[in-house]
């Protein structure tokens, strides 16, 4: 969802430099309660902090959350 949500704001015409260019201009809302994801010229690990999750009985169930790296 992330690469999905930069590629659409860099155009259709897509290009290696349009996608670091919005990598590093743009915040991805969270996705099922995880935090935003944030790039900058200088952080290209966005998030240090994620979440576990799994599907059971078709539905996403929180495992481990606030994992450090």
């Amino acid at each position: 969802m992330t690469f999905a949500f930069y590629a659409n704001k860099a155009g259709k015409d897509l290009t290696g430099q349009k996608m670091l260019d919005e990598l590093e201009s743009a915040t991805v809302p969270g996705y099922l309660h995880s935090p935003p994801t944030k790039f900058s010229n200088t952080n290209h690990l966005a998030n240090t902090v994620t979440q576990v999750q799994q599907i059971q009985k078709g539905r996403w169930v929180l495992m481990k959350d606030s994992l450090s790296f």
